[in-house]
């Protein structure tokens, strides 16, 4: 059911073909998303600076809303994971997708590993197999490498990491729900997406109520 669903995703981002009115758009809560990729990165990559440029880069990726501009994006995360080397390929992709983090200090997720959390089943590794996402975006990133094996500079890339790219692109079969690529994609309001701000909202007013009444001791 939900490859079905991506591949109706895929059908919208390429021809524009919109969902049919009995289909609702999946969005991701990106604070969940990003923590979960924060997870699966402290996991799996023990230097800081690579992770926080991942989760950087991811999320440029969630602000994408059309294929085009993922695909430029996902080639340039490619070039600054993937290569050893500092080029200018590797300085101009930097420049594109974190040119701000440091102004901002916007990305400073970094947790402990739940392994409950990192759980990745048989499903889940279908899916990024069978996924069109996963596989334009890592057809287009494969072009890159090309470029990297020819790359002859001898200044150290500190943000290379295969295992931080690998984390991204298992992440990419899911791109249409954790990004805006399906923001008006229905034909009516029927479609809208099915956010779960009244989820948070509740549990964070249950949460408050039990803080009042719990005695204190």
């Amino acid at each position: 059911m939900l490859l079905t669903y991506i591949r109706d995703c895929w059908k919208y981002a390429i021809n524009g073909q919109r969902l049919s009115t009995t289909t609702t758009a999946i969005c991701l809560c990106a604070a969940h998303f990003m923590k979960a990729a924060a997870m699966r990165l402290r996991k799996r990559e023990p230097k800081k600076a690579p992770r926080q440029a991942t989760l950087a880069m991811l999320a440029m990726l969630q602000q994408c809303t059309n294929i085009a501009d993922a695909t430029e994006k996902f080639v340039a995360v490619s070039r600054v994971l993937r290569s050893p080397s500092t080029t200018t390929a590797v300085e101009d992709a930097k420049k594109m997708l974190l040119c701000d983090v440091d102004k901002t200090g916007a990305v400073s997720i970094d947790v402990g590993v739940d392994s409950d959390d990192l759980d990745e089943g048989q499903w889940v590794r279908d899916t990024g197999r069978k996924s069109p996402f996963a596989r334009h975006l890592c057809g287009a990133a494969a072009n890159v490498d090309k470029k990297v094996a020819a790359d002859n500079s001898q200044t150290a890339n500190d943000l290379h990491s295969h295992e931080c790219f690998n984390v991204v692109t298992q992440l990419t079969a899911f791109f249409p729900m954790c990004s805006c690529l399906m923001h008006g994609s229905g034909d009516s309001s029927s479609n809208a997406p099915y956010w779960n701000a009244a989820v948070e909202s509740h549990f964070r007013d249950t949460e408050n109520v039990n803080a009042d009444t719990t005695p204190s001791t």
